[in-house]
């Protein structure tokens, strides 16, 4: 069995926003880039959830993980938006390590 093979791994598609434009007054949003990534994905911790802000710790909140696909490794970043068991998570953090990197996401 591979080391990389992990249970709870999931395709993940992330949307990130592009910049937005104005002209005249008016503000328009930029077109979004999509990046679907094999992911792992658990609950965050008891200790992780009573270290959020009282205001966050009634929100869903899920720890990504993502392992080096051909040599690369593809982290989203904060703000970007995914779909996951029925909710949609915004990325709130993003740490990279040398073979993979670790997302929490907040349910909005």
């Amino acid at each position: 069995m591979s080391s990389t093979r992990l249970l709870n791994t999931h395709e993940l598609t992330f949307e990130t926003p592009g910049p937005s434009t104005k002209a005249n007054g008016i503000e328009t949003p930029g077109a979004s880039e999509k990046k679907t990534l094999r992911c792992n994905v658990q609950p965050i911790t008891g200790r992780e959830l009573e270290a959020l802000n009282k205001g966050d710790r009634n929100r869903r909140h899920i720890r990504i993980t993502m392992f080096a696909q051909s040599g690369e490794i593809k982290v989203p970043t904060i703000n970007t938006r995914t779909s996951f068991d029925g909710d949609t998570f915004e990325v709130q953090t993003v740490e990279r390590w040398y073979n993979h990197s670790e997302t929490v996401a907040r349910a909005l």
